[in-house]
Protein backbone atom coordinates (compact mmCIF):
# COMPACT_ATOMS: atom_id res chain seq x y z
CA UNK A 1 0.00 0.00 0.00
CA UNK A 2 1.28 3.71 -0.80
CA UNK A 3 2.93 5.01 2.01
CA UNK A 4 1.37 8.24 2.27
CA UNK A 5 -1.82 5.96 3.31
CA UNK A 6 -0.07 4.00 5.62
CA UNK A 7 1.04 7.51 7.36
CA UNK A 8 -2.62 8.98 7.50
CA UNK A 9 -4.43 9.81 10.75
CA UNK A 10 -7.44 8.41 12.12
CA UNK A 11 -9.30 10.81 9.81
CA UNK A 12 -9.67 8.94 6.57
CA UNK A 13 -13.03 10.71 5.54
CA UNK A 14 -11.51 13.70 5.48
CA UNK A 15 -8.63 12.23 3.07
CA UNK A 16 -10.96 10.49 0.80
CA UNK A 17 -12.17 14.01 0.25
CA UNK A 18 -9.06 15.23 -0.38
CA UNK A 19 -8.01 12.99 -2.62
CA UNK A 20 -11.12 12.61 -5.01
CA UNK A 21 -10.98 16.33 -5.44
CA UNK A 22 -7.05 15.65 -6.81
CA UNK A 23 -8.45 12.45 -8.65
CA UNK A 24 -10.85 13.71 -10.43
CA UNK A 25 -8.40 16.23 -12.04
CA UNK A 26 -6.50 13.53 -13.31
CA UNK A 27 -4.14 13.45 -10.77
CA UNK A 28 -2.27 9.84 -11.03
CA UNK A 29 -1.05 9.50 -7.54
CA UNK A 30 -4.25 10.65 -6.23
CA UNK A 31 -5.83 8.36 -8.65
CA UNK A 32 -4.13 5.35 -6.96
CA UNK A 33 -4.54 6.60 -3.51
CA UNK A 34 -8.59 6.79 -3.75
CA UNK A 35 -8.28 3.23 -5.87
CA UNK A 36 -6.61 2.04 -2.31
CA UNK A 37 -8.88 3.72 -0.35
CA UNK A 38 -11.71 1.84 -2.14
CA UNK A 39 -10.18 -1.24 -1.93
CA UNK A 40 -9.42 -1.27 1.96
CA UNK A 41 -12.52 0.66 2.62
CA UNK A 42 -10.53 3.55 4.40
CA UNK A 43 -12.82 6.33 4.67
CA UNK A 44 -15.39 5.38 2.09
CA UNK A 45 -17.29 1.55 2.18
CA UNK A 46 -15.02 -1.13 0.42
CA UNK A 47 -16.06 -1.26 -3.30
CA UNK A 48 -13.62 -3.30 -5.30
CA UNK A 49 -15.55 -1.51 -8.90
CA UNK A 50 -15.05 2.28 -7.81
CA UNK A 51 -11.24 0.92 -6.72
CA UNK A 52 -10.59 -0.89 -10.11
CA UNK A 53 -12.39 2.57 -11.78
CA UNK A 54 -9.31 4.34 -10.21
CA UNK A 55 -6.80 1.93 -10.62
CA UNK A 56 -7.28 2.08 -14.31
CA UNK A 57 -7.04 5.64 -14.55
CA UNK A 58 -4.09 5.78 -13.07
CA UNK A 59 -2.55 2.98 -14.52
CA UNK A 60 -3.20 4.24 -17.90
CA UNK A 61 -1.20 7.24 -17.44
CA UNK A 62 1.67 4.82 -16.97
CA UNK A 63 1.86 4.72 -12.89
CA UNK A 64 3.51 1.42 -12.75
CA UNK A 65 1.50 0.67 -8.88
CA UNK A 66 -1.60 1.38 -10.37
CA UNK A 67 -0.98 -1.51 -13.19
CA UNK A 68 -0.08 -3.86 -10.56
CA UNK A 69 -2.76 -2.93 -8.55
CA UNK A 70 -5.62 -3.37 -11.71
CA UNK A 71 -3.80 -6.88 -12.47
CA UNK A 72 -4.35 -7.74 -9.20
CA UNK A 73 -8.04 -7.05 -8.84
CA UNK A 74 -8.27 -8.94 -12.44
CA UNK A 75 -6.26 -11.98 -10.86
CA UNK A 76 -8.86 -11.73 -7.92
CA UNK A 77 -11.86 -11.98 -10.29
CA UNK A 78 -9.65 -14.82 -12.30
CA UNK A 79 -9.43 -12.78 -15.36
CA UNK A 80 -6.21 -13.80 -15.56
CA UNK A 81 -5.32 -12.51 -18.83
CA UNK A 82 -6.16 -9.27 -18.33
CA UNK A 83 -4.29 -9.49 -15.05
CA UNK A 84 -1.34 -10.71 -17.14
CA UNK A 85 -1.38 -7.83 -19.00
CA UNK A 86 -1.49 -5.04 -16.33
CA UNK A 87 1.20 -7.04 -14.19
CA UNK A 88 3.13 -6.89 -17.96
CA UNK A 89 2.93 -3.27 -17.94
CA UNK A 90 3.81 -2.90 -14.75
CA UNK A 91 6.86 -5.03 -15.02
CA UNK A 92 8.16 -3.39 -17.85
CA UNK A 93 8.10 -0.40 -15.56
CA UNK A 94 10.84 -1.85 -13.69
CA UNK A 95 8.05 -2.73 -10.15
CA UNK A 96 9.54 -5.23 -8.49
CA UNK A 97 5.95 -6.21 -7.47
CA UNK A 98 5.06 -6.39 -10.99
CA UNK A 99 7.75 -8.51 -11.78
CA UNK A 100 7.35 -11.08 -9.24
CA UNK A 101 3.56 -11.18 -10.02
CA UNK A 102 4.12 -11.59 -13.70
CA UNK A 103 6.82 -14.98 -12.81
CA UNK A 104 4.13 -15.63 -10.76
CA UNK A 105 1.95 -16.11 -14.24
CA UNK A 106 4.68 -17.55 -16.25
CA UNK A 107 5.01 -20.20 -13.36
CA UNK A 108 1.29 -21.11 -13.05
CA UNK A 109 0.08 -20.86 -16.67
CA UNK A 110 -2.26 -18.23 -15.80
CA UNK A 111 -3.02 -15.92 -18.40
CA UNK A 112 -0.17 -17.18 -20.66
CA UNK A 113 1.73 -20.18 -21.47
CA UNK A 114 3.40 -21.97 -18.44
CA UNK A 115 7.30 -21.24 -18.79
CA UNK A 116 8.99 -21.65 -15.97
CA UNK A 117 12.30 -20.56 -17.41
CA UNK A 118 10.64 -16.95 -18.40
CA UNK A 119 8.86 -17.17 -14.49
CA UNK A 120 12.50 -17.55 -13.24
CA UNK A 121 13.95 -14.27 -15.65
CA UNK A 122 11.08 -12.15 -14.02
CA UNK A 123 11.83 -13.68 -10.49
CA UNK A 124 15.41 -12.69 -10.97
CA UNK A 125 14.78 -8.80 -11.98
CA UNK A 126 12.43 -8.67 -8.91
CA UNK A 127 14.81 -10.33 -6.61
CA UNK A 128 17.68 -8.20 -8.13
CA UNK A 129 15.57 -4.73 -6.69
CA UNK A 130 15.69 -7.29 -2.90
CA UNK A 131 12.14 -8.11 -3.10
CA UNK A 132 12.16 -11.00 -0.81
CA UNK A 133 9.32 -13.30 -1.78
CA UNK A 134 10.97 -13.26 -5.16
CA UNK A 135 14.15 -14.50 -4.32
CA UNK A 136 12.60 -16.96 -1.87
CA UNK A 137 10.83 -18.35 -5.35
CA UNK A 138 14.30 -17.75 -7.15
CA UNK A 139 15.74 -20.63 -4.20
CA UNK A 140 12.98 -22.91 -4.54
CA UNK A 141 13.27 -22.99 -8.44
CA UNK A 142 16.85 -23.91 -8.13
CA UNK A 143 16.21 -26.11 -5.56
CA UNK A 144 13.52 -28.02 -7.73
CA UNK A 145 15.31 -27.75 -11.22
CA UNK A 146 11.79 -25.46 -12.42
CA UNK A 147 13.35 -23.43 -14.91
CA UNK A 148 17.14 -23.85 -14.39
CA UNK A 149 19.03 -27.01 -13.86
CA UNK A 150 18.75 -28.01 -10.48
CA UNK A 151 21.36 -26.65 -8.08
CA UNK A 152 21.15 -26.60 -4.48
CA UNK A 153 23.88 -23.87 -3.94
CA UNK A 154 22.39 -21.43 -5.84
CA UNK A 155 18.80 -22.58 -3.92
CA UNK A 156 21.00 -21.77 -0.59
CA UNK A 157 21.96 -18.28 -2.01
CA UNK A 158 18.69 -17.33 -2.55
CA UNK A 159 17.12 -18.49 0.17
CA UNK A 160 19.39 -16.77 2.46
CA UNK A 161 18.95 -13.49 1.06
CA UNK A 162 15.23 -14.36 1.34
CA UNK A 163 15.41 -15.34 5.15
CA UNK A 164 15.43 -12.42 7.02
CA UNK A 165 11.42 -11.48 5.71
CA UNK A 166 10.51 -15.14 4.55
CA UNK A 167 9.86 -17.59 7.27
CA UNK A 168 9.64 -20.79 5.05
CA UNK A 169 12.85 -19.28 3.37
CA UNK A 170 14.22 -20.12 7.03
CA UNK A 171 12.61 -23.70 7.00
CA UNK A 172 14.26 -24.39 3.57
CA UNK A 173 17.62 -23.59 5.22
CA UNK A 174 17.18 -25.95 8.26
CA UNK A 175 16.38 -28.75 6.00
CA UNK A 176 19.08 -28.19 3.59
CA UNK A 177 21.82 -27.85 6.62
CA UNK A 178 20.04 -31.08 7.54
CA UNK A 179 21.11 -32.45 4.44
CA UNK A 180 24.96 -31.22 4.58
CA UNK A 181 24.29 -28.52 1.47
CA UNK A 182 25.05 -25.63 3.37
CA UNK A 183 28.51 -26.29 4.38
CA UNK A 184 28.98 -27.30 0.54
CA UNK A 185 27.60 -23.78 0.15
CA UNK A 186 30.28 -22.25 2.24
CA UNK A 187 32.99 -23.75 0.58
CA UNK A 188 32.03 -23.13 -2.83
CA UNK A 189 30.88 -19.26 -2.29
CA UNK A 190 34.27 -18.18 -2.71
CA UNK A 191 34.70 -19.14 -6.49
CA UNK A 192 31.06 -19.68 -7.93
CA UNK A 193 29.05 -16.68 -9.16
CA UNK A 194 25.25 -16.46 -8.52
CA UNK A 195 22.70 -16.01 -11.48
CA UNK A 196 22.13 -12.73 -10.08
CA UNK A 197 25.78 -12.15 -10.50
CA UNK A 198 26.26 -13.68 -14.42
Amino acid sequence: MNEELENMDDDFQEEFERWRLLAEQGDAEAQLNLGQMYQYGLGVKKDHKEAAKWYRLSARQGDAEAQHSLGAVYENTKDHKKAFFWYWLSAQEGYAEGQLSLGTMYYKGEGVAQDYKEAFNWYLLSAEQGHTEAQYKLGAMCENGKGVPQDNEEAVYWYRLSAEHEEMAQCKLTAMNDKGVISQFIINTMTKPHFGQI
